[in-house]
């Protein structure tokens, strides 16, 4: 899973937050930005070391242009520089995309991304005949029903605008859009662990805080048991046996 980044004019992105895209989508990164004196799109990929991109990153960043940031994960096509985002879709526009496409179009190729073969095969062909069309909410709509709410797309033109679709999928911090959590630093919890301790007596087990080997359980106090109830068998009277004989 990658993670797309949109940074809107005058918002600078911290170096702490992006080397933490990097760390957890380390296959390449890129990034693009409006040239006001080319009117294009100006396209920067193919970085492997956080240090050289921060070191052309911060330059751009400086002016307070509009930009999209991308860090990879591969799920499709070969860690290259030609795989990294953002795709060019013509002179004044560039994308970035996060999720996985491969099952909404029947295209495959062993080396260009699904994300590759979007652009190639989709937004150039629409791009070719209607620039404007991306902006239209019907074409937002479309373009967000065909590709599914797992994937995101930020698009970004000469003139400085961005267009993100399935924004609400992403979440916004701090006035720039991150596509999914992984610019946030994970933290693990730490968990109380025992140790084995060495005495004179050998190895012995050093137990948890707040436990102890000589804690006595409670008596348990069970009422006294009732006698069992004897019966025995009433007792017939004796039958005076006649004595008396007559002769």
């Amino acid at each position: 899973m990658c993670i797309a980044v949109a940074k809107p004019r005058d918002i600078k992105v911290r170096k702490k937050v992006l080397k933490e895209c990097f760390r957890n989508n380390p296959d390449g990164v890129g990034f693009a930005y409006p040239s006001k004196k080319e009117k294009k799109v100006e396209i920067h990929k193919g970085y492997f070391s956080f240090r050289q991109f921060w070191a052309d990153y911060r330059k751009i960043q400086e002016t307070g242009c509009p930009m999209i940031i991308h860090f990879r994960i591969a799920t499709s096509g070969k860690v290259d520089g030609e795989n990294c985002h953002p795709w060019r879709i013509n002179k004044k526009h560039a994308l970035i995309h996060n999720g996985i496409l491969a099952h909404k179009i029947d295209l495959e190729h062993e080396d260009v991304s699904d994300t590759g073969l979007f652009t190639e095969h989709f937004f150039k062909p629409i791009f070719a005949h209607g620039p404007a069309l991306w902006l239209n909410p019907a074409f937002k709509w479309l373009i967000e029903e065909s590709i599914g709410n797992t994937n995101k797309i930020a698009i970004l033109s000469a003139d400085g605008e961005i267009r993100i679709f399935n924004e609400k999928q992403g979440e916004w911090d701090a006035g720039i859009w991150f596509s999914n959590k992984s610019y946030k630093e994970k933290r693990v919890k730490r968990t109380t662990t025992w140790t084995p301790a060495r005495t004179e007596y050998g190895l012995h087990a050093k137990l948890p805080p707040k436990v102890s080997l000589n804690k006595e359980l409670p008596l348990l106090s069970l009422p006294a048991p009732k006698p069992p109830l004897i019966t025995t068998p009433a007792l017939k009277e004796p039958v005076e046996e006649d004595v008396s004989r007559s002769f």
